[in-house]
C-alpha cells in the first residue's frame, strides 16, 4: 500500500508510488531531502549493519560486512551525485578506522570532494551534488558551535538534533531559495522530530522486506506493521507542512 511507496522511495528514490499529498507535504515542510537518496540513508544502513554484527564479529570483521552491505545498498539504490558522496566518505571512513587511522571529517569530505570530481566530474553540475557537500560542510563547521549553545536549554538529544539541521539549514538555504524559489521555516524542527521516525520505517521496512521474501505468509502482518508506522510519519509531515513556506518570484 502507501507504506510500501514511501519505502521504495526511500530505498531507490523511485517516487512514482509515492502519495502526492505527503509528496507536497514533504516539500512543503521542508523534508524533501529525506525522499532524496542521500548520506542520511546509507549512514541509517551503515550504523545498523555494524551495531548487528560488531557483537558477532568484532570491530575490524563487522567493518568489512558493513562495507559490503553498503555497496549492496547503493548498487540497488543507483549511484546518485549525493548517494555516491555518501560512498565515498563512508568508505573513505571504513578504510581509516580499520588501518587505524586517525583523520578528521573535513578531510574525510575534501578527499570525498576530490575523488568525485576526477571520477565523475559531470556530477559538479548536479543539485544533489552541490547541496550534499552545501550540507555536510555547514555540519562539520558549524555544528559544535550551534551545540554549545542548544545544549543549555534543550536535553541533549534534541540539542545535538537541532545544532545539525540548523548547521545544514545555513549552508543550504540560499541554495535551495536561488533554485527551488522556496524556504521551509519549519525545515529545522521538522527534521529534529520525524529522524528517529523515518529511521524506524526505514530499517523495520528493510527487515520486514527480508523477512517476507523468505516467508511469503508474513507479507500481510508486515504490511499491516508498516502502515501503522506510516500513518503517524503522515500525521507528523502534513502538520509541520501546514505553516507556509516562503516563496521567491
Amino acid at each position: 500500500g502507501k507504506a510500501g511507496g514511501l519505502l521504495l522511495a526511500l530505498l531507490s528514490g523511485s517516487r512514482e508510488y509515492t502519495d502526492e499529498k505527503l509528496s507536497e507535504a514533504f516539500r512543503l515542510s521542508g523534508l524533501s531531502h529525506v525522499l532524496a537518496l542521500s548520506g542520511m540513508h546509507l549512514s541509517i544502513f551503515s550504523g545498523f549493519a555494524l551495531n548487528v554484527t560488531n557483537k558477532i564479529f568484532g570491530k575490524k570483521k563487522s567493518v568489512i560486512f558493513s562495507i559490503f552491505f553498503v555497496l549492496f545498498f547503493v548498487w540497488f539504490a543507483g549511484f546518485s551525485p549525493s548517494l555516491f558522496r555518501a560512498l565515498l566518505c563512508f568508505l573513505i571512513i571504513a578504510f581509516s578506522e580499520y588501518l587505524s587511522i586517525d583523520i578528521s571529517m573535513l578531510s574525510v569530505l575534501s578527499l570525498s570532494f576530490l575523488l568525485q570530481i576526477i571520477f565523475r566530474s559531470d556530477d559538479v553540475n548536479s543539485v544533489s551534488f552541490i547541496l550534499s557537500y552545501s550540507a555536510l560542510t555547514g555540519i562539520i563547521l558549524l555544528s559544535d558551535f550551534f551545540y554549545k549553545f542548544f545544549s543549555y536549554i534543550l536535553i541533549k538529544k534534541f540539542s545535538e538534533g537541532f545544532s545539525v539541521s540548523l548547521s545544514a539549514q545555513v549552508f543550504t538555504s540560499m541554495i535551495t531559495a536561488k533554485i527551488f524559489k522556496i524556504i521551509s521555516p519549519t525545515g529545522i524542527i521538522a527534521s529534529v522530530f520525524t529522524s528517529d521516525l523515518f529511521n524506524i520505517f526505514l530499517i523495520s521496512g528493510f527487515i520486514l522486506v527480508l523477512l517476507s521474501l523468505l516467508f511469503p505468509p508474513l507479507i500481510n502482518v508486515s504490511g499491516l506493521l508498516l502502515n501503522y508506522i506510516y500513518i503517524i510519519i503522515e500525521k507528523v509531515v502534513i502538520f509541520f507542512a501546514q505553516v507556509k513556506p516562503i516563496v521567491f518570484n
